[in-house]
Parts: structure tokens; sequence; C-alpha cells
């Protein structure tokens, strides 16, 4: 056994042994010893010393235990065994380490298969170079260009073309270059391309940065091969460059391509060392390109080099002054990049004067990656010394505030972690903090130049364990997207920041024992590192240390110096001088820099003075020199100089779609069919869609985001789709990937007529209210661009034009425009389209539901197949030939429906047989009556189901004569019906026997769910209940009882909770269950049934829901720990039990003070059903509503998806607690159902199922689309009705905070008994609210702090109209003691309901629960009122209507913070509309007249009063008004009157403003929904009188919201009345007009005497003058 702090306990296998031998040398990584032992010493030969025999053991050595000074060893079994060795013995022995020879046995492989040594040294004599094949191809400077057509051009003759050396500094343009080349090459027939690469990221780049966007274009014949290594793990790799790679069957590993497909792709991406593994001949290859030459030794280079032959075009590109591969075995004066065969090849050519050597080397000196002043420092420090060399050619854009060097100096201790031996264990927290400090810095103050702020663009470099400590300190800053990487990971990358932390210190460089500390010593090390920024690079470490140590102690002064000089230093208060000093006080280096005594004696200017080239003799770098000095600068007219921007990598500042031809993509798909997928576009946004594949099963969920990635297609496009991220597979249930549409290939049947409204700014552009539809660009009229154009497109094809509308700016609010999409061309990122109709804006319920038809091409009207067919059925000559059916019209059966239903398509029937009973559940047989394939079918298929509107009748699926009629289980009509019969043992209930079989029936009566729930009511009182079935009712209260016992059976703890309905009243759900439980029986025993019979069991649609993830219900467990233990339905499924409960409010349960007043009523009167529904119903209960939303949202959505195709379709239905379940029970109004009832009869009649597969698949996927579309219709038709009740009168809701959260600009609401009709919460922004100040997040008590402070009058009481301090208190809730509601749920559980009513009486506290304060401040002018918002409080909203985006919607108006204190969010929100009109014109640069200029700017400046007047928060409130109605009104028709003043009031209350010119916002609260109030109530009662009246409890209606409400207006003050009449009388009246009202009608109450109003006064601002 073996142990070390960082690994732990390792124990060898039986027999063996661990052995430790202490080593002289320092065995970290960045020692020479280190390195070799860590990457090449894999075994040992062992000796005992003296030796016994002549026997020697080979030994493993294990690296991972291994220490700074011991080396730890694995003993085999037989060395133990014959050496006597046993755990605590010591031995003397002998070592001797074998170092790795494989890869220098491959090395001299490749030298023995070198075909030609002429390949590598060509006779420059007898070569010849390339010949241009006409007009070559332009992709970048001169040089670039110069290296393109020596790569690409024609072989003149038979003579061998020499190898082309491409050398260029950093950011040249070399992988740039070698990649356009290879696209240029594949053009020409019969070639080959293989890229070699030192470094697998740099073979990456290729792939990611240069052929995908190539070959997504649309060139499936320049699709790469990239090879990898099978031991690398996937994971390692980027998502794009996977695509390209081969991999496993399941995905998880790489392997080694087949010869097919290798000689399928034209274009290979490898490392220089795999490309032995290609079994090809030599000459196979075309091209040869061998990138980063410099960085891989010579041998290396030969490896791919075996597979060239003479006519292989071969090119070698690289930076010799970058990193380059580490040699144990240098003499005098080498170095490692000698050893490279670009260079030994360089030289050679330099040696040879042949023109063809000349032309055979080329010199890149432009760059484009990094900005001026890097290129610049990195230029003289490691290239040439003086002269400009290396020139700046990207316009990469700097940081607009800092020099693009920084440096930080920190002296703070480096230590040291003995336990990390396998890395260098020194890190220097130090550093790491200030890096810290460097990155957030960066973050903050991004600069615009440098685009959106990515994380991922900033990389911390460093080594060894500083790498781990420091991402590990970003990631608690929330700083993980940050880079932080070793240097050794770096080549080929680039980033805008890079940020240096060198880690030692002046005292732990004495401690070190280390010779290779990189930042130190190596030049091309840190070369390398800085040439990867782009804009930045800000160096952290000890400048004394950096300045006087190793051989890269000039750059460093270099560095430090410049930094010093742009005060770019920190501190700022470090000098030259004082780091000079620092070096000079030293008395001794462990070990030291041989330059340091050298400088001792000079000045400090000289000291740091910029270093002469540090690579003088360097033959390359004076030929770089040399050329620099030819330089010809051209000027241009303007006399500036003529510098094009040629980035080396050229990319379009606009992204546009793309669109292939069809032929394209299919070649695409069939080169390429893992990247690229046939698919169904499901939009769900204009900028994301879902993509379903339609060629794999189980089909995959590809996700679509950017509304480029979504191209030029329409919800329902079956388009093509390249896969982007092949790694992303679990995004979503289905298994979704994340990819872009690349083409249509074929149009969605339906007609693309969208409904818009136009732009503000441009008349051309229309934007369609359906979110996810692009804007859509209407050609205007040449003569006359002023009016829209309302054309038609006929039969022909030719648009003509209609009609030309103009419209005023008023005009453009008020209409909607249908309009109708002709074309796409490319280039283009919106549609052409043209206006067919003009619609007036959806301000009723009928105008939005015709809006709604055209939205979602939905109409009443049938194809005239259809009706003949209908007319057939009716005629009994059309449909299926009918087999046998079972006579079931006699039996008791019923239906229960909403009232005034026509289409009915499930019945119920009751049997009594004795010792059992029989329920029967009929469902319409649709399936028997249309057969697959006719008019009617597909046009139910098109249609996809019914569509529902509140009141209105609904657009049928089937034809309303059929539907509605001939189809429905219309009571006393015979029907042919598809029968699931459920035999039940009366005495325990438990079903024996249930089986299908079609049949007729004859429904005895039809029922409104209200008429069976008061049947059920007045049967089911006996408990248990006494079962009959002498009459219907009875048998209704028999199905009643066993879907009960069902549900409970179903659900078991959670069977008394169910989502709050606005069609199913708590207390009142009897009726509703009934059928629902029916319904889910039925459904789940189709899904039984149909995967249980050999036909079916691959072919039924499945409604799936799986489980929600594990981690996320963790999450939600800790989150709300003691909130769940208070809700069953929460308990059920999260599953958290704690024996005690604490609640933030004092160990207390909220309730609804109405709903209070509710349950103790249902528990006077015994009534259960109402008391559990109260109980358990989370969704109107203020705490748990928000979790329970939360929860929901953790559920994944319901899909169908086809049996047995994939694991998700195996998982059955979470929430409904059914392993199978699907859609059968309502086939006349959705066409999934008839197609499940056609695989039912198939089975029972034996017959042959009429649909394959694909066939299903196809219709899940088109199912579960339409399924979202008719329920986002009911939503908005809903929401629709709601807004349109709220124009004719305003309503005040209760609503729930749904969260609070730290920096957050908003917080929402939820209103929970009206999810139906604002199904999402509402929105509040904090700048709505005129806080006095920012919110304050209490971090303690999860609450956000509001506070208000205003000036508030009352005409009666001037300033004495609020206390001086009060604690404000919520009466509209009701403290109940949280334990006491924990043993009520127990009670339930128990089902011991009279428990329930004596826990109720005791539980109820007398508290009241406070919210917040309010106070007068000193001068008792101004009110301040703070509240304390938490997750679950109640807000009382007070609900209006707006227009948006077209279509009328409820919009919150007025928030009651507390009685005698509102918020009016209409005008914070619009105060344009409130107190304004919109502007008509825009601004002119020249006037007609002083008329014109003012015509278009007093709107202009009284758009900008009012904006200002609002935002300055400075208005006044003053209560108790009595306001002077004038009868006549203006010529507008609005509403005048006066207010009246005495002037001692206002001198009082110190109201100076010019009366003249204020905006008002008129209130009058308290006013009754149904008539006039009684004078005696007041604002202050009306939010506690939330209980039932007598009436109500009578009728046992649940009301909850406020029966009041305020009447809001805004006005406009004119003009200010001070004559001398008023004056003796001390009055000043005020005229003003009402310019805004929501509500249309004007309530009575408003213009009575008696009536007395609250004025919010906002004064206009004075000007600036």
């Amino acid at each position: 056994m073996i142990e070390t702090r960082s690994w732990g306990m390792k124990f060898a296998a039986p027999g063996e042994l661990y052995a430790c031998i202490p080593s002289p040398y320092s065995l970290t990584p960045d020692s020479k010893e280190g390195y070799l032992l860590y990457r090449s010493v894999k075994t040992a030969f062992l000796a005992p010393d003296p030796p016994t025999n002549n026997r020697v053991y080979e030994v493993l050595v294990d690296s991972q235990f291994t220490t700074e000074r011991s080396i730890c060893l694995v003993l085999p079994k037989r060395c133990c065994f014959e050496l006597e060795l046993k755990a605590g013995t010591s031995l003397q022995v002998k070592v001797q380490f074998q170092i790795d020879c494989l890869q220098f046995r491959q090395w001299h492989h490749a030298v023995d298969r070198l075909l030609d040594e002429r390949l590598v040294l060509p006779d420059v004599a007898a070569c010849s170079t390339p010949q241009s094949r006409g007009l070559a191809p332009q992709i970048g400077n001169k040089k670039q260009n110069q290296a393109l057509a020596f790569i690409t051009g024609q072989a003149a003759g038979t003579r061998q073309i020499p190898p082309l050396l491409i050398y260029g500094p950093f950011g040249t343009g070399k992988t740039f270059t070698l990649a356009k080349a290879t696209l240029e090459i594949i053009k020409q027939p019969r070639t080959r391309v293989l890229i070699c690469t030192h470094t697998n990221s740099a073979a990456d780049i290729y792939i990611r940065d240069y052929f995908h966007d190539y070959v997504a274009s649309g060139h499936p014949e320049a699709v790469p091969l990239r090879i990898k290594a099978v031991e690398r793990s996937v994971k390692s790799t980027d998502p794009i460059t996977q695509q390209y790679c081969c991999l496993s069957p399941n995905r998880d590993a790489y392997r080694l391509p087949t010869k097919e497909e290798l000689e399928r792709h034209r274009i290979v991406v490898v490392t220089a060392m795999l490309s032995q593994e290609l079994e090809v001949a030599p000459g196979y290859f075309s091209h040869i390109l061998i990138d980063e030459a410099a960085q891989m030794l010579e041998c290396e280079a030969l490896v791919p080099l075996c597979l060239a032959a003479r006519e292989t075009r071969i090119v070698l590109a690289g930076d010799h002054m970058q990193v380059t591969p580490k040699l144990f075995c240098l003499q005098g004066g080498e170095q490692s990049a000698d050893h490279t065969l670009l260079n030994r090849l360089f030289q050679y050519y330099q040696k040879e004067k042949h023109e063809v050597a000349v032309k055979s080397r080329i010199i890149f000196n432009e760059n484009y990656r990094s900005t001026s002043g890097i290129i610049d420092f990195v230029s003289r420090h490691f290239y040439v010394g003086k002269g400009d060399a290396i020139w700046a050619k990207g316009n990469v854009p700097p940081h607009p505030e800092f020099h693009p060097f920084m440096f930080c100096h920190v002296a703070g201790p480096a230590e040291r972690d003995e336990s990390m031996p396998s890395m260098s264990s020194w890190y220097n927290t130090s550093e790491i903090a200030q890096v810290v400090e460097k990155v957030q810095e960066m973050s903050q103050r991004w600069p615009d130049e440098w685009g959106a702020l990515e994380l991922g663009q900033i990389c911390v470099v460093s080594y060894g364990l500083q790498v781990m400590v420091a991402r590990q300190e970003l990631r608690k800053k929330y700083l993980g997207e940050v880079k932080v990487e070793s240097y050794e990971n770096l080549p080929g990358k680039q980033f805008r920041v890079i940020i240096i932390s060198t880690v030692h210190t002046r005292e732990s460089l004495g401690q070190s024992s280390s010779f290779n500390l990189d930042f130190f010593n190596d030049a091309r090390l840190l070369n390398t590192v800085m040439t990867r920024a782009q804009s930045q690079i800000i160096a952290v470490g000890d400048a004394v240390a950096l300045c006087s140590y190793g051989q890269c102690s000039k750059v460093w002064k270099g560095l430090v110096k410049e930094c010093i000089e742009k005060r770019t230093v920190t501190p700022e208060s470090l000098t030259l001088e004082e780091i000079k000093q620092a070096v000079c006080d030293r008395t001794s280096w462990s070990r030291g820099s041989p330059d340091l005594d050298d400088d001792d004696g000079s000045d400090t200017d000289s000291w740091f003075s910029d270093a002469e080239s540090v690579n003088a003799d360097d033959p390359i770098l004076q030929e770089l020199l040399d050329e620099s000095k030819d330089v010809v600068v051209t000027v241009s007219e303007e006399g500036l100089l003529n510098v094009a921007t040629e980035a080396s990598v050229p990319r379009s500042s606009r992204q546009e779609y793309v669109n292939f031809p069809v032929p394209t993509m299919k070649k695409f798909l069939s080169m390429h069919p893992n990247m690229y997928k046939r698919c169904e576009l499901v939009k769900e946004g204009y900028d994301r869609a879902s993509a379903f594949t339609l060629d794999d099963v189980p089909p995959l969920n590809i996700q679509i985001r950017g509304r480029v990635h979504c191209g030029m297609a329409f919800t329902g496009d079956q388009v093509l789709v390249e896969v982007l991220q092949a790694n992303l597979a679990q995004a979503a249930p289905e298994g979704g990937l994340h990819g872009k549409v690349v083409g249509v290939l074929k149009k969605a049947g339906r007609d693309r007529t969208f409904i818009c409204t136009v732009d503000e700014f441009d008349l051309r552009v229309m934007i369609p209210i359906d979110r996810t539809v692009t804007k859509i660009f209407v050609p205007g009229l040449k003569d006359d661009p002023n009016v829209i154009p309302i054309r038609t497109l006929e039969k022909s094809g030719k648009i003509k034009l209609k009609a030309r509308k103009r419209l005023t700016q008023e005009g453009k609010k008020r209409s909607l425009f249908a309009v109708q999409i002709v074309n796409w061309r490319e280039g283009f990122y919106y549609p052409l389209g043209i206006v067919t109709e003009l619609l007036p804006v959806a301000s009723t319920l009928e105008e939005g539901l015709r809006v709604l038809d055209v939205e979602y091409c939905l109409t009443r009207q049938y194809p005239p197949t259809v009706n003949s067919e209908v007319d057939r059925i009716a005629s009994g000559t059309f449909g299926l030939a009918k087999g046998s059916r079972r006579d079931c019209r006699a039996y008791p059966t019923f239906t229960v429906d909403p009232p005034g239903a026509r289409d009915l398509d499930d019945a119920i029937s009751i049997r009594d047989l004795g010792d059992e009973y029989e329920i029967g559940v009929h469902i319409a047989d649709m399936a028997s009556v249309i057969p697959k394939g006719c008019a009617l079918d597909t046009e139910a298929k098109n249609r996809g189901a019914s569509y529902y509107a509140p009141g209105k009748e609904p657009v049928c699926m089937f034809p309303p004569s059929l539907s509605q009629d001939l189809c429905s289980l219309l009571p006393q009509k015979d029907r042919d019906v598809i029968s699931l019969f459920i035999l039940v043992e009366k005495k325990t209930d438990q079903v024996v026997k249930g089986f299908f079989t079609m049949s007729t029936i004859c429904s005895d009566r039809q029922l409104t769910y209200e008429e069976a729930e008061g049947v059920i009511k007045n049967h089911c009182k006996a408990e248990p209940p006494v079962l009959r079935f002498e009459t219907l009712e009875d048998c209704i209260a028999v199905a009643y009882h066993f879907s009960r016992i069902h549900r409970m059976f179903r659900l078991q703890d959670d069977c008394y909770y169910d989502q709050l309905d606005k069609d199913c009243p708590l207390g009142q759900r009897y009726s509703h269950q009934m059928v629902q439980e029916f319904m889910i029986m039925f459904n789940s025993f189709v899904g039984e049934f149909l995967t249980n019979k050999d036909p079916t069991r691959n072919l039924a649609p499945l409604r799936c829901q799986v489980e929600p993830n594990p981690q996320q219900m963790s999450g939600m467990r800790k989150k709300y720990r003691d909130l769940i233990p208070l809700s069953t339905h929460l308990s059920h499924h999260l599953r958290a039990q704690t024996p005690e409960v604490h609640l933030e409010a004092g160990g207390n349960f909220v309730l609804l003070t109405a709903l209070w007043d509710h349950l103790r009523s249902a528990a006077s009167a015994r009534d259960f059903p109402k008391m559990l529904d109260i109980i358990t119903t989370d969704d109107i209960h203020p705490k748990l509503a928000p979790v329970n939303l939360e929860f929901r949202k953790l559920l994944g959505r319901s899909y169908f998806l086809r049996s047995n195709s994939s694991a998700q379709s195996k998982a059955g239905h979470y929430s409904l607690h059914v392993d199978s379940y699907t859609w059968a029970s309502s086939p006349i109004r959705r066409y999934l159902d008839v197609v499940v009832q056609r695989q039912i009869i198939s089975v029972l009649s034996k017959k042959p199922v009429p649909y394959s597969p694909a066939d299903i698949e196809v219709l899940c996927h088109d199912f579960n689309r339409k399924t979202g579309l008719a329920a986002a219709y009911e939503k908005r038709a809903h929401s629709l009705e709601l807004a349109v009740q709220l124009k004719d009168q305003v309503q005040q809701k209760v609503a729930f905070v749904m969260n609070v959260e730290a920096a957050a600009k908003s917080f929402k609401a939820l209103f929970p008994l009206d999810k139906e009709s604002i199904s999402d919460p509402h929105v509040i922004p904090y700048r709505a609210l005129q806080l006095v100040a920012q919110p304050i997040l209490m971090e303690g008590r999860n609450t956000v702090k509001l506070v208000w402070r205003r000036r508030i009058y009352s005409m009666t009481t001037a300033k004495e109209c609020t206390p001086k301090w009060s604690v404000l208190r919520d009466k509209s809730v009701t403290l109940f003691n949280a334990q006491a509601w924990c043993d009520v749920l127990v009670a339930i559980r128990s089902k011991d309901f009279e428990k329930i009513i004596s826990l109720l009486e005791k539980g109820q506290s007398v508290q009241l629960r406070s919210v917040g304060s309010v106070r007068r401040s000193k001068c008792l002018h101004y009110a301040e009122l703070e509240l304390e918002l938490s997750a679950g409080d109640v807000l009382h909203l007070q609900l209006t209507s707006d227009v948006q985006r077209g279509f009328l919607m409820p919009l919150a108006q007025l928030w009651t913070v507390t009685p005698g204190f509102d918020v009016c969010l209409e005008h914070t929100g619009k105060p344009i509309d409130c107190f304004s009109k919109h502007a008509t014109q825009a601004s002119k640069e020249i006037y007609r007249d002083a008329g014109a200029y003012r015509k278009v700017w007093l709107p202009l400046l009284d758009i900008e009063a009012v904006s200002c007047a609002v935002a300055e928060n400075d208005s006044i409130v003053l209560r108790d008004v009595k306001i002077v109605w004038e009868k006549k009104r203006t010529k507008n028709g609005q509403l005048q009157g006066t207010l009246p003043f005495t002037k001692d009031f206002l001198k009082q209350c110190a109201i100076d403003v010019d009366f003249s010119y204020c905006y008002l916002c008129i209130r009058l609260s308290g006013l009754k929904v149904d008539g006039v109030p009684d004078d005696a109530e007041a604002l202050s009662q009306s939010l506690q009188n939330l209980s039932l009246t007598k009436d109500d409890a009578e009728a046992g209606k649940l009301l909850v919201d406020p029966a009041t409400y305020t009447w809001v207006a805004h006005g406009r003050t004119e003009e200010c009345t001070d004559n001398e009449k008023n004056d003796q009388r001390g009055e000043l009246l005020v005229l003003f007009h009402i310019h805004f009202m929501s509500m249309e009608k004007v309530p009575v109450e408003v213009t009575q005497e008696s009536s007395r109003f609250t004025v919010e006064l906002i004064p206009e601002l004075l000007p600036d003058v």
C-alpha cells in the first residue's frame, strides 16, 4: 500500500509491492529530469546491489505517486518472491530507467520509408516552379497570393517541384493561406490533400474556422475527414470538429477510418505522427501541407512525407520563434529550432543562389491578429530588434482607455504544495487575487469596439498548480467562462485579452531547484503566449524577479519600462529606480542570471533600455528584416495612407441566410448523413425553432437558435438542417441537438398569410403579431410612397393593385394588415409580401376572433368534396362496411358536457350484474365512418383539431353536420361507438375484467356539469355509499363512486389536488373529475391494449411525459424544504417530510382572508368536498402558488411518440401516474384519436393496420405541433375575452408575487384565479413604481425593500392626512399556525375529515401580517412608505386593457399598495398615451415657413415635456378633491371640468406650481362593479371585505377578487382662473380636460355631487435657461 495526500491510498495487486527510491534530482515537471521522467519513462531495470545472481527485473514506474525527491516503482510478483521482499523492508538496489523507444522507432521507420531523399533535399538546379493556371484567385495580400499560386499552379514538364517553405511570424495568415489553397486544390480534378499539424488543437482550427463554413455554404465536395487517435477523449474536441471525425457507433470514442471512408473524402486533416496509420500508397495525396513545421522535429515531419511521391506538392509552414520541441542533447550554440525540417530547408535554400530556391521560400510579414502596439513590442523583442519588419494590417482595435500592455507588480509569497508531485507544485494566491481583479476590470470596462462581452475571450495563462487554483477562484466569482490554460495548450488559439501569471517571486526562485522556469528562460514560449492576444496583454508577477532572473529578463525589463511610461503599471507608484535598487540590494541568487553582474554599474535608463535583436544571427529573421526595407507606401489623393484591410480570415460583417438548391441538399444528405438531417420545422419564435428529423428512429429534436440559423423557412416546412453541436443530445426529452436550416426541401401546405402591424417608421415593413414569424417587406408605390397598397395575387401569378390606403399616425396604431408572402429571395433578410386586406385592431371579441382565424388559417368553410361525402354519410352510402356490434342501446347511458355543447364524443353507461357491476365508456366511432385517405380524412388531418373560443361556436375539425349531429352522441339517437367495458366487484371495488368492443348505444340524457354535480351531491351523501341502479341518477352516483376509487388508486396521496379551473369552481369538481377520470382510464387502457398486441406493439402513438430531472428535484427540495410539507401535492412529488416547519412569517401559514371565510363556512356546513378543495389547491395559497408554478415548469412537456421507438416512449406519463397513455377519447375534435381508433378496429377485427412506423412518426410530430396551436388559440381567445371585458369595466384582481431577485429590473405577479386568461406571470417594472430609491435586496430575509416618498395632502385636513408613523398590516391574508396546517394535511391523508374541522378552529392566528411601515416627515409635507416584498406576497392589482402588437391584451393599471396609497402603472408605463399624442411627422432639414416648423416640432416638444415630467417623479397627491364637471364636452368629445382650490390650502401645503401646465391622474375609488356604492364605504374597507355575502354563500360562489374598482382617467390642465371675484373669495379655479381613459364608459358615480376624487398632480418641468 502507498499513500499520498493528493491521491490517497493505493493497494498493490496480490504478490506485488510498491517501492520508493530516493532521487538526487528534483523531479517536478519543470525540471529536465522530471520532464523526461513524466513524458518518456514507463519502466526501469532493477537488480540487487551487490548482485546475488545475474537476474535483472523489469519494473513499472508509477509517476502518479512519484514525488519531487522519490520515485515510486511497482515490483512484480516474481521479483518480490525471488528477492524475498515484504512490506516495510528495505533493500540496496541499482536502478536503470528505460526511455520509451516507440516514438524513436517510428521516426526511424519514417526515414526508412521515405521514397526518395530528394523529396526533402531537392536538387534545386534540376527543379522548376509551378506555372499559373490562368487567372489565379486572390485570397489576401501579395505574399499570400504568391503562395497560393505556387501551391495550386501547374507543374512545368516532368521536373520536380521542390517543397514550398512559408515562414511567417504570428498572425500573418499561414493557416489561412493553407486552408484557402486546399479549397482551391480540390476544384482541380484528381486531387487529394493531406494536412498535417503538430498539435490536435491546430488541426481542429482547419475544420472549425475554415472548412466547416465553406462546406455549410453549399460545397459537399469539400467535406473534410478529421482523423484522431483512438485513445483521445471525444469530450476534448469541440462539437463542430466532432461532426467530421470517425466515431464509434455509440459516438463515445474515436476510430480510424475505413478505406471506403478515406476514398469518400478529398481533404484529410491529421497530426503528423498519426498520419502513419493511413494505409495508402505514396502519391495517394496530390498535396501534403505541413503546418506548425517549426514546432515538430525533423523526423516527425518525415512521417507524413512517407506518403509523398515525386509528383506530390509539399508545403511546410511555421514560425521558428514560437515554442519548439525540447531537446536535451544540444551542443554549444545550437537551438531546438535548428533540428526542424523547415529551418534546415530554409538554410539549404538560402545557400543555393538558384532562382528556384528563391521562389520556393516565402516570408509573410503582414499581421492580422493583434493590435499594432502588441505587434511592435513582439517584433522588437522576439524577432528583429529594430525596424518595422512586421506590419499591423488587421485594424484590430486596442482598448480605448488602456495601453495594450499592463503590468501588475505582486510580491506576495509563492507557496508550495508537496502533495501534487505530477505538476509544478508552486502557486501564488496574491497573484491569483490580482488576476481575478483584472478579469473583473476587463469585463466591466469591455469596450464596444471589441463587440459584445464574451468572457471566453479572456484567457489566464500560467502553469502547474496555479492553473487549477486560478480556475477555482474565478468560478467562485461566477467567472467560470473565462479560459484558464497552461501555456502548453495555447498554440493555435487566440484571445482578446491574455493575462499572464508568472507565479515565482525573488524568494521562491532562491528555493526552486528547477532550471526550466519557462516564463523566465524560454523566449519562444513567452513569444507564443503573448502572441495569442489580439488587443490586451496583462502580466502579473514580481517585477524584481522577472527583470533580474533568466534569459528573458531583458524582455521583461522592456515590458515593465513600457508599462511604467504608459502609466499602466500597478501599483502606480512603482518606478524604474525602485526595481533597479531592489535588484542591486540582493546579495545572491541561488541560481542567478549570468547577466546580473554586468548590469550592476549601469544607470537606470541603460539598464532598462530596449535590447538589440536577441536573434541577430538568425538567417531567417535577417531575411525578414531585409524584406521590410523594400516597402513601398502609396498615398491616396486625399493624402491618407492607402492601407487595405486584408484580414487573414475575411468574413462578412453581415450574416445572411443559407438556402441551398434542392440538388445540393440531396447531395449533402448522401455525403454527410450524420451532419445533415431532413426535418420538419416548428418555429417557436422569429429567432428560434425546433426541427424534428424525418429519417431517424427515434426522431431527433434539433434546437435552432438565432434568426439566421432559422433560415428562410416557416413552421411546417420540410427543411435540411445542418447539425452544429453533436454532443448536446440531451438538450430535449426527445434527444435534441443544435443546428441551422440550410434550405427548404418542401414548403408546408398552409397559406402563408399573416396578420401584421405596420412599422412605426417604415410603411414597407410589416410586423406579424405571431412572434414566430419574421418581419415582411411590402413594396410601396413609386408614385405615392406614403400610402399602403392593397393588392391581390391572381391565379395566374400576377399581382394586381386593388386599392391605396393612406393612414394617419393614429390610423397606423388602429389598423391591422393581412399580408401574404409571395417570395423570399436569397440575400434578403425579410420575405416579400403583399397586403391583401386591411383589418381594424382587435378591440372586440368578434374582431379578435376573426384576426385569430386568419392568423391560424382557420375557416368554417369546407371543400365541396368534403360536403359531398358528408351528404353520402347522411344517406348511408359512404363509410366502411359495418361489422358485428354489441347492442347496448338498452343500457342506462348518459353524457356530461358544458352547457350548449353539441359535439358529444363520449358517454358512460352503468349496468347491475349481481355481485358485479359493469361500467361502459363509449367513444363515438369516427374511424368506421371516415375511411383513411378520403376527402374528409384529409381535411381533418390538415386541421388537426377543433378550435374553441369562449361563448362562440367552435371551428370544427369535421363539418358541424357530422360532428354535432350525425356522429355526436346526442340523446335518444342510435350511435356506433368503440366501447371499453369494465367489470367491478361490488364488495371490494376491484376491477375484475376490462375489454374493448364495437357497439351501438343510445344515450338517455345529456347532462351539463352543473346538473351532474347536483345529482352526485344528492346521491353520494352516505359514507360508505350504497350502490343503487334503479334510476339514471343512481347510475350516475355509481359512476362517480368508481371514478373516485380509481382516482385515489391512481394518484394516491395526490388525489385531492387539482389545478384551478375557471369552469370548475372549488367544491364543485365532482362531475368534472368523474368525466376526467373515465377519459384517463379509457386512454390508458387503449395504450396498454395497443402496446400489448403484436400488430400495434410498435405503432401506437403514446403521449409521454418523462420524470423530472432528479438534480432539479433535489434542488427544489432544498430550496423549499420548509414549504413543501404544507402541501399534499408538493409533498407527494418532492417527498420532503420534515418533523417541524419554520416559515419566515413566524411559523405561520398564509391564507387569503376571503378563502379563510369560505373555509370556515364550508366547515360549518360540513361541506367536505369544498373544504378539501380549498385546503389542497396550492394555486390559491400565496406562498405555495409560486412554488407550485416552479414545479410545473420543472415537469417536461407532454408529447407524442411512437411506441417502443425510444426509451422516452416507454416512460409513461409522469403527471397522470400511468404507465401507458394515448389520446383516443375525442375523435370528433382531435385527428390523432381517429388514427388510434383505426388501430383499435384493426386489432379487434384482425385486419392489417393501415399505418407504417414512418406514418406514425410523422403523425406524432404533426399532431404535437397542431395540439400546441389549438391550445395557443384557446389561450389567446380567453385572454381576448378578458381584455374586452376590461375595456368596458376594469377589474381589481388578487395577484401573488412570483419571485424577487437581486439586481432585477422587475418582479413578476401571478393571477391565480385567471390562469386561463393570464397564464403567464405579469411583469411589473420597478421603474413604473415611482420609487424614491432603487429596490434593496434584504438578503437575510429574501425580500426586496421598496421605498416611496410622496407629497400627500387632503382637501379637508391638509397635511394631517396620514399618521406620523404606523405599521402596515396586510388585512387581505389570515395567518394560520403552520404545524396545525400540517396536522390538517395528515388528517386529510388519513380521511379523518371530522378532525379537520376541530383543527381549523384551533389554528387561526389573531395577529396580522406586518409588511412595512408608513411615516410622515418632520415637515409634515412628505409621506414615506416602506414595503418589503417577497415571493408569495399578495398584491391588489387593477387590470385594464391595451392594444399590444395589434391585439387587445390585459394590462396592469393600478397597484393598491395599501388602502389610500395607489401607484398608477398606466401613466408611468405609457405617459405619451395618457397625456400627449404621438408625433405624426419627422423632423426636416428645411421648412416651408414658421407654421410648418411648429407643426413638426410642437408635438415632439410636448412628448418630451410629458416624458420628463413623469420621469421626474415629483407629483403631488391630493385626496378628497371635489371636481365640478362641465355638462358640455370639448370639441373632441372629452370630459372637462374644474378643480377648485383655496389659496389658504395652497399656501399651507406649499403648492407652488403653474397650474396652466400640469398633468392629472384622476382616480375615484370604492366603486362597486354592479352599481353605486354605499356612501359610507371607503377604500380602506374594500380590501377587507373579500368574504362571501349572504346571497353568494347560499349560491356557493367562491369570491376572492375585490368587488370594487377604481375609475382612472388622465387629463391636462388648460388654464388657471384667478380673477378679481375669485380673489375676493380666496379661490383658484383650474380648468382641465380628460385626455385618456382606458374604460370606454364613464360610471354614473363620477358625475355625482357627493363623489370625492384623488388627484395626482404632475407639474410640467421648467426648461433649463
